[in-house]
C-alpha cells in the first residue's frame, strides 16, 4: 500500500490541493496527516473540512501543536 505523508499544512488550501493531486498521481492509496493542519494560512476551515472528508476514506490524522492551540488556547498570563 502506498501512503502519502503530509504535515504542516498550516491552513494553506492551495498547498493541500496540490499535494493531494501529486500524491494521487503517484498512486497513493491512503493519506496520513502528521499535524499542524491550521495556523498561519487563510483557509483553516476549508482545510480541516477537506481532511475530515478524507478520514471517511481511511486517512489518519495526528494533532499538531498548532491544532492543539486552536482547540484549547492557553489562558492569558497576568503580570
Amino acid at each position: 500500500m502506498r501512503l502519502a505523508l503530509l504535515s504542516d499544512i498550516h491552513a494553506n488550501w492551495q498547498a493541500l490541493d496540490a499535494c493531494l493531486a501529486h500524491a494521487r498521481a503517484q498512486q497513493a492509496q491512503r493519506f496520513v496527516f502528521l499535524g499542524d493542519l491550521v495556523g498561519y494560512g487563510a483557509d483553516p476551515a476549508k482545510v480541516v473540512e477537506r481532511i475530515m472528508l478524507l478520514t471517511e476514506e481511511g486517512a489518519l490524522v495526528i494533532q499538531g501543536n498548532h491544532d492543539a492551540m486552536a482547540v484549547n488556547p492557553p489562558a492569558e498570563v497576568k503580570r
